[in-house]
């Protein structure tokens, strides 16, 4: 049976939830998450892409009858699975990197050995149909002597830290300033899970396919609005888009630089 509480018992209960219900509060504030450049948090709802990259993934190449697989760290581990459960790690130390434009390497871990090769020329999953730009070779050695050659279809990992919403701070030498672009300083929006770019110079909008990889960035298939505008920089943030061919991201800072090492655009995130 229920007890009837007197008036007197009730407030002390009463302050008693209030008084544990700040206690939460103060334990959810200490536990709460460091700050991170990622724009994908929630490990749950990562894209195929995303969680290769947190992963730590450079490239990956992946191929069929059998399905195999691998994932290259170009600073640590490279590990080659097959469909049949074949599972092959190889550490750094393992690791000998071709002198190639493509990524190249071989490894050996004393009991097997494995190379692989790539090259830049259109590739289409049999299965996904699927097209990558690049086409992989390896082959796996093993000290019986038995070789198993797989062939496929390869590309890089897109960096993510360049995931959402950029503010352009700085075209070429100078500040970015409103009255330069019609009244307000462009944003652009990078979606890597698509590999799309797009946004708006204040006037007329723009929009464009990012090709990357080993610190290089392209964009192509730039297409803009044709919509007449007043005196600005428009033209010129066009051109320097067209012109970038490398990256660097530090501090939230994104900085794009043309084939001769000139910094020509500089972003800082707007999200």
């Amino acid at each position: 049976m229920l007890k009837k509480l007197s008036m007197r018992e009730i407030v002390c209960l009463f302050i008693i939830i209030i008084i544990g219900f700040s206690s939460c509060k103060s334990t959810g504030k200490v536990v709460k998450p460091a700050e991170t450049t990622s724009v994908h948090d929630d490990s749950e709802n990562l894209s195929f892409m995303a969680k290769k990259f947190k992963n730590g993934i450079d490239f990956y190449a992946t191929g069929n009858e059998p399905s195999w697989s691998i994932d290259i760290d170009m600073e640590g581990e490279i590990i080659f699975s097959t469909l049949n459960g074949e599972n092959l790690v190889f550490q750094k130390e393992e690791v000998n990197w071709f002198r190639t434009a493509t990524p190249g390497l071989s490894a050996s871990n004393g009991i097997t050995q494995l190379s692989f090769v790539s090259m830049l020329a259109e590739c289409t999953d049999s299965m996904s149909d699927e097209t990558f730009p690049y086409q992989a070779t390896i082959e796996v050695t093993k000290n019986a002597g038995t070789k198993e050659i797989y062939i496929g279809c390869a590309n890089y990992v897109p960096d993510y830290r360049l995931h959402g919403s950029w503010r352009i701070a700085q075209l070429g030498e100078l500040k970015a300033n409103e009255t330069d672009f019609y009244g307000k300083i462009p944003v652009f929006n990078f979606n890597m899970d698509e590999l799309q770019f797009g946004g708006s110079s204040g006037c007329n909008m723009i929009s464009g396919h990012i090709a990357m990889g080993a610190g290089k960035l392209i964009f192509e298939q730039l297409v803009s609005t044709m919509m007449a505008c007043p005196e600005g920089k428009e033209d010129i943030l066009k051109e320097s888009l067209n012109n970038a061919r490398f990256y660097t991201v530090e501090n939230d800072a994104l900085t794009l630089i043309d084939e001769g090492g000139i910094p020509i655009i500089i972003f800082i995130k707007a999200d």
